[in-house]
């Protein structure tokens, strides 16, 4: 199995400039410094901050010594409790202190491996024939060192040297539709010429050669719509930095893995990187040109670069990562949801939200096409809620009201009744988010609690990654899906929507200072 030097999980270290002692919240002056951290035995003992809600801290067993843990409900308040000496170390998933690593200079990768995880293509269950294909052809270029040669130089090689390679075509010969979402360096992402590129990218090209077929790369913009596109025949294989899971096993069907990551230790260094002048802008033509963050894995990165001219992408691992990065000026304006920029302006002084959307969109709720009684009972309920008002009561306490209010009030059923199962997402502030304690709330939640409550069946939350949503629905482990779900062309092909709860779209967010 190919190992490399960029695991999945990771703990983060903060290092100050200057008088680091003073940070530690263990022995003091005894505390190692950053520098000092060699083994992952020199983390025994220490505050270990994670996600609430998350398993990260499961990877920590059997291999640190009583980590004392800690639970907060972002990585922006993980790191703020970093540098104030409430923790010592975050852990978290690889992609997103990758991600952290490329726009903050100072990480460094520990090579200790904690547990491991792998990367695969996936393929739909019934087309066993391209499976095997696949699956013969990746052996070959695993065994004849290409596998290995490609992951050094996408993920450890120089800038300079990741470029896509001049591989022949196969006119006229069988077509592979090869699905990618271009948001997960150096898995697939978009260079300076919008050209999409990466390992997955030119793996895919090279089997495609070996199998003697023409490949067309379909990009997605959602990378949770890349299984939505594989199931709903749009193409015949994905990839991009997919990880094998069991919850997507239910659905798809996973080559051999051609990438084995695993749970490491991250640290930074003592140097600070240059700070950069905020600038300000008031019209969204104003953001050509400009530095704009986008959520990696989100479709927020092809509504940007459709509507903006020569911008430089730069993603974030979530919201709050984006804003921190908009305060401090290293980017111009961030692209997200318009009820989350509503209620990111709404919390932050120095941040407003620009009159004039990028796009327009309805949410929804997703159900099973087979579920058409429960489609129109939903419906029915949504459309109540409407026309009593109580939705747009809610969309003033969740988007608009001050923290004090986004409070869920109880809507009691029969322990008995009937489940019905929701799935979503817990990262989506204000529609799905977990609160101070630790409980899952948000306007999406609240919604589905009334919905459950009308219908006399009692609500059972799943907690999932945002594109495992429409697999899970399709598998029917969920009876319900949402969380911030937008209506797409591509998701209704597999997906049946209740009637749009909100009427929202793409906004930026800029600095006001």
């Amino acid at each position: 199995m190919l190992r490399t030097h960029l695991p999945f999980l990771a703990i983060i270290v903060f290092a100050a400039a200057t008088s680091w002692p003073t940070i530690w919240s263990g022995e003091g002056a005894d505390a190692p410094k950053p520098h000092e951290y060699r083994t992952i035995a020199d983390f025994d003992g220490r505050h270990i901050g994670a996600v609430r809600g998350t398993m990260l801290a499961d990877a920590l067993k059997g291999r640190i010594k009583d980590p004392q843990l800690r639970f907060y409900d972002s990585l922006q308040s993980l790191m703020a409790a970093l540098r104030a000496g409430e923790i010592d170390a975050i852990v978290d998933d690889e992609p997103i202190c990758r991600a952290i690593a490329l726009e903050d200079p100072r990480f460094v990768v520990f090579e200790a491996m904690l547990q491991t995880d792998t990367y695969a293509f996936a393929h739909r269950k019934e087309n066993l024939s391209l499976g095997y294909e696949v699956n013969a052809s990746l052996r070959e270029l695993m065994d004849d060192g290409m596998v290995e040669a490609l992951a050094a130089k996408w993920m450890d090689g120089p800038v300079d040297e990741k470029v896509m390679s001049q591989i022949p075509t196969r006119e006229g010969k069988r077509l592979l539709r090869f699905g990618t979402s271009p948001v997960s360096p150096p898995f697939s992402y978009l260079n300076d010429k919008n050209e999409c590129i990466g390992l997955d990218i030119e793996l895919a090209e090279r089997l495609a050669l070996r199998m003697e077929r023409d490949i067309e790369i379909v990009t997605i913009d959602d990378f949770g719509d890349m299984f939505s596109a594989l199931l709903g025949g749009d193409v015949d294989m994905i990839g991009g930095c997919i990880t094998v899971t069991e919850e997507r096993a239910h659905a798809v069907e996973f080559t051999i893995p051609y990438y084995e990551g695993g749970v490491t230790l991250v640290t930074m260094s003592a140097s600070l990187p240059t700070e950069v002048d905020r600038k300000f802008t008031a019209r969204l033509s104003d953001l050509n040109g400009k530095r704009i963050g986008v959520f990696a894995g989100t479709m927020f990165d092809a509504a940007a670069r459709e509507h903006l001219d020569d911008i430089r992408i730069q993603y974030f691992v979530d919201n709050k990562s984006q804003v921190r990065a908009l305060s401090s000026g290293r980017i111009d304006a961030m692209i997200t949801d318009e009820p989350v920029a509503r209620l990111i302006a709404s919390m932050h002084d120095d941040i407003g939200i620009l009159a004039e959307r990028l796009q327009d969109d309805d949410y929804a709720f997703a159900l099973h096409y087979d579920d058409r009684e429960l489609h129109f009972q939903v419906g029915e309920v949504i459309r109540d809620l409407k026309a009593d008002g109580t939705i747009d009561a809610m969309t003033g306490k969740w988007l608009d009201g001050p923290m004090s209010e986004k409070t869920l009030p109880e809507f009691p059923v029969p322990d008995d009744a009937p489940p019905l199962r929701l799935g979503v997402g817990a990262v989506m502030e204000p529609f799905s988010y977990h609160d101070g304690d630790g409980n899952l709330t948000g306007f999406d939640i609240e919604l589905a609690r009334r919905i459950a409550q009308r219908l006399g069946r009692r609500l059972i939350i799943v907690t999932m990654e945002v594109g495992s949503r429409v697999p899970s629905l399709l598998a029917k482990t969920i009876d319900m899906a949402g969380t911030c779900m937008t209506i797409t062309r591509q998701r209704a092909k597999l997906v049946n929507f209740t009637e749009s709860y909100y009427r929202g779209g793409v906004s930026a967010l800029v600095s006001t200072r």
